[in-house]
This record gives structure tokens, C-alpha cells and sequence, in this order.
């Protein structure tokens, strides 16, 4: 970002016509196409990782073009969350692994995975919350990412299709 920053005012200096300007924006293009690259090769590691290692896996539907409207937008683009949902799809579905989806306004944040209880909606600064249904105390990220598990594979039916189990279901 900083290097881009940079590069970018170079730009802005340059004459509107002039040679040193189309160099510095091939020299921007250049880090952009880096960058690119660099954010697919971890996208591609990473889920190749998780889905060699897992019989299947649960994400949920978040829609990123409408997040990339919000404050969050440069961490949302920088994270390339459309990318790797389908990384994960076609390399759940060309090893023979499990993949499912929950649906984008299904409710995951301030439900309990213990007992099922519907709490009040929390806002982001709060990362732990207690249940008021069974008591239990939950990490916000880790409740939510248990929900997710929930919904994606109901509770007595057993180990999702593919290869047998090796560690257990990808919840991120």
C-alpha cells in the first residue's frame, strides 16, 4: 500500500503526455498484477490445505459486493473473500468433498451452539457474550463459526459424503 501510494503520486506529477508518466503506470500496473497474484497463491494454498485435510466444508453466503460498499472495503478486497469461496467450491467438488453454503441472512452471530438460543444482536466490539438460555460463556467468532457447523450438517446425520474422515469439518 505504501509503495502504491507513492507510486501513485509520482503519477500525479508527471505530464499528462509524457514518457515518464506511461513508465510509472506500467510500473503501477505491475504492482498491482503482483499483489494479485500473490493474494491468489495464498488463496490457493490455504484452501487446497484445508479441504486435503478435511472430509468437507461450511462457509457462509456473505454478500461481498455489497460489503465492499462499506468502511471495510480496502480489507474486504485485500482478504479476496469472493475468491476464495470459489477456490473452496471447485476444489471441494474435484477431490469429492463435502461443500455447503449457508444462506447469507441465516443468523449465526448471538446464537447459542450449545443450546440453540436466539440472543440480542451484538455489536462488533463485543467478542464474548454469555447465554441467557444455558449460561455458557462463548467467544463471539467461535460461537458463530460452531452455528455455521450446525446448519450445515443437522445433528444425527452423520459424516458428510466423501472420502472418510480425516480431522473433522473446515468451519472457516
Amino acid at each position: 500500500a505504501k509503495r502504491l501510494r507513492r507510486l501513485e503520486r509520482e503519477k500525479s506529477r508527471r505530464r499528462l503526455d509524457g514518457c515518464n508518466r506511461r513508465r510509472t503506470i506500467a510500473r503501477i500496473n505491475r504492482l498491482h498484477r503482483r499483489v494479485a497474484a500473490q493474494r491468489r497463491d495464498f488463496g490457493h494454498k490455504l484452501t487446497s490445505q484445508i479441504i486435503a485435510a478435511h472430509a468437507g466444508v461450511a462457509v457462509e453466503a456473505l454478500r461481498v459486493s455489497a460489503m465492499a460498499r462499506t468502511k471495510l472495503a480496502r480489507s474486504v478486497g485485500d482478504a479476496g473473500l469472493a475468491g476464495l469461496r470459489q477456490m473452496f467450491r471447485y476444489k471441494a467438488e474435484r477431490l469429492g468433498r463435502d461443500y455447503r453454503e449457508i444462506p447469507t441472512f441465516h443468523r449465526s452471530t448471538g446464537v447459542c451452539p450449545a443450546c440453540g438460543t436466539v440472543g440480542e444482536r451484538l455489536p462488533l466490539a463485543i467478542r464474548e457474550w454469555r447465554c441467557a438460555g444455558c449460561g455458557a460463556t462463548h467467544d463471539r467468532d467461535v460461537a458463530a463459526a460452531q452455528v455455521i457447523l450446525i446448519g450445515a450438517v443437522p445433528v444425527g446425520s452423520g459424516e458428510p459424503a466423501g472420502e472418510p474422515r480425516k480431522r473433522g469439518f473446515a468451519t472457516k
